[in-house]
């Protein structure tokens, strides 16, 4: 892409007449297109590595397993267990993923 740029300069430089005409034009503007949405991908996958970087790091504080796989299951739930959890604070996760993850 960068050779492609300096190319699209150099011929500038070397013909500024050619500058007005149709093909040369559209040429400019696709680089231009090109060069605007690898930039716009960077920024995703720059955005992308801090989010996961947050996420990780809230994860460990959080001491949560690293892949879904490793999530215990909770018990179904029974009158005992009902009981049990409704006596101490109730564990979001349960309520969230239910009897079935």
């Amino acid at each position: 892409m960068a050779d492609s740029l300096t190319a699209t300069i150099k011929h500038l430089n070397d013909h500024p007449t050619q500058v007005k005409m149709p093909p040369y034009q559209d040429y400019v503007n696709s680089q231009y297109e090109v060069a605007s949405r690898t930039a716009s991908r960077v920024k995703d996958l720059v955005d992308y590595g801090r989010s996961k970087k947050n996420s990780d790091q809230i994860r460990r504080r959080l001491e949560l397993p690293e892949t879904s796989s490793q999530w215990r299951s909770p018990p179904f739930p029974t009158q005992n267990t009902q009981r049990v959890r409704s006596q101490s604070r109730p564990d979001p996760l349960w309520f969230t993923l239910g009897p079935f993850c």
